[in-house]
């Protein structure tokens, strides 16, 4: 087991099941939650299968996929695979990739490096046609990979995650997604993984890897204002 998704009106669960090797298949199992029961497992042939983000209307999943990069796009109440969006070809040139869904629903971005030591790119699908609607190259430094990607609760910024580089990026939807901000994190911070928001949006918090511990983040300064260590245990 990978990542899970919850669909928002709390049916059913996504838990997307990955695989390190080329020759087998990612999978997403679907649970009925009313009775906690697995109703099926989806294959995805020679594929892996990863970071699920589901539509408001709780009826699509979208499911990240390596090798070649792509798009598995899932019908939860049907069980089956609408289409499959391919992130492989000379106009997008993604190699390996993060993915968020937009509030709305109706764009879901992907990002990742594509080749150019100079700039990363972003991908626009519009998902009421699942096809491509635009490709931003950005000024940010082609990486090995992105360790996640989230859209802010205005719908307005998406917030990047490069781990590796300890680096937090900001992108203005609203602007062709500009850069707004790049956000250093502590160098003996060996890797920062993940981010989640308060509910007004006022704060973003980022997860570290080594020493670890949580950051929050002012998103109205794009500072890191605090860095918690103690947690309760159990």
């Amino acid at each position: 087991v990978d990542e899970i998704a919850i669909t928002p009106d709390g049916n059913w669960a996504v838990i997307t099941n990955p695989v390190w090797y080329q020759e087998f298949s990612g999978s997403a199992t679907i649970l009925d939650l009313s009775d906690n029961s697995i109703v099926d497992t989806i294959y995805f042939l020679n594929g892996s299968a990863s970071q699920p983000q589901v539509s408001p209307d709780s009826n699509t999943v979208y499911i990240a996929s390596d090798c070649p990069p792509r798009v598995f796009v899932v019908d939860i109440p049907a069980l089956s695979i609408i289409t499959t969006i391919d992130l492989s070809n000379p106009t997008t040139n993604l190699h390996t990739f993060v993915i968020a869904l937009s509030l709305a629903g109706n764009t879901l971005y992907a990002i990742g490096p594509c080749g150019s030591p100079d700039y990363s790119r972003l991908v626009l699908i519009d998902t009421n046609t699942y096809t491509i609607s635009q490709v931003i190259d950005l000024p940010i430094p082609d990486v090995i990979n992105f360790s996640y990607v989230a859209v802010a609760p205005d719908g307005n910024q998406l917030y990047v995650v490069h781990g590796e580089n300890r680096k937090l990026y900001v992108l203005d939807l609203l602007n062709n997604a500009a850069l707004l901000a790049e956000i250093d994190f502590p160098q003996e911070e060996q890797m920062i993984m993940t981010i989640e928001f308060s509910v007004d949006g006022s704060y973003a918090y980022v997860g570290g890897y080594t020493p670890g511990g949580i950051y929050v983040i002012d998103t109205a300064t794009y500072t890191v204002i605090q860095h918690i260590m103690d947690f309760p245990s159990g």
